[in-house]
C-alpha cells in the first residue's frame, strides 16, 4: 500500500537576514522543515512478510531566491505502508498545526499470485497490480532492474530482454498446464 500526502506551508518572504536577527519567531518554510522532522520520528508499522513500511520525501519545492527565507514550501511524501493506512495517517495528525496535510492516494499492499519453480522476492515498492481489478491472479515480472526503474537511468541489456523472453514463455507454459491439470 502508499499513501501520497504532500504537506504545504504559507507565509511571506522576508530576507534571511531578517530572520537571522529575529524578525520573525518562525515563517511557514521552516514549518514545513520541522514537520518532516517530526514525520520522520513517526513508528511506521512492519509486517513479517512484506518488511517495514517506509517513508519517501520524494518532491520538495520552495524558494524566492537564495537570500530570502521562502514565504511557501511544500513536500510530497510517499508512504510505502505494510497493512492498513490508517495508523499513518492518523500518526500524522501531530503536524497539522505545523502544515496542511491532503491525502491525495491509497494504494494496498498487494500478496502477488506465487508460480512454483520461479524465484521470488519482496520489494519495497508499491506497484498498480492493486488497481487493476479484472486482470484474474496478479503475478508481477518483468526483466530489468527495479532500482532503476521510472528513473531517467531505466535501462535494459539485450541480454535480460532474451532472458525475459524465455521466462515469460516458461510461465505462460506452466500457468497453461497448471489450468488443465
Amino acid at each position: 500500500m502508499s499513501t501520497e500526502s504532500p504537506a504545504d506551508g504559507a507565509g511571506r518572504a522576508l530576507r534571511y537576514e531578517a530572520a537571522a536577527a529575529g524578525a520573525i519567531p518562525l515563517v511557514r518554510a521552516l514549518e514545513v522543515s520541522l514537520a518532516g522532522e517530526r514525520i520522520r520520528r513517526v513508528p511506521l508499522p512492519t509486517d513479517p512478510f512484506l518488511g517495514p513500511a517506509t517513508l519517501n520525501v520524494g518532491l520538495v519545492r520552495g524558494g524566492v531566491a537564495p537570500n530570502v527565507v521562502s514565504p511557501h514550501a511544500s513536500a510530497e511524501l510517499l508512504f510505502r505502508t505494510v497493512g492498513d493506512g490508517a495508523p499513518i495517517r492518523s500518526a500524522l495528525r501531530v503536524v497539522e498545526v505545523l502544515v496542511t496535510i491532503e491525502f491525495v492516494l491509497d494504494v494496498p499492499a498487494v500478496r502477488l499470485h506465487v508460480v512454483g519453480g520461479f524465484e521470488t522476492a519482496v520489494f519495497p515498492y508499491t506497484t498498480d497490480v492493486p488497481l487493476l481489478t479484472r486482470w484474474g491472479r496478479p503475478l508481477l515480472i518483468g526483466p530489468g532492474s527495479i532500482h532503476v526503474a521510472h528513473t531517467d537511468e531505466e535501462h535494459l541489456a539485450i541480454d535480460e530482454l532474451h532472458e525475459a523472453i524465455d521466462i515469460y514463455e516458461s510461465l505462460a507454459r506452466r500457468l497453461l498446464a497448471d489450468r488443465e491439470a
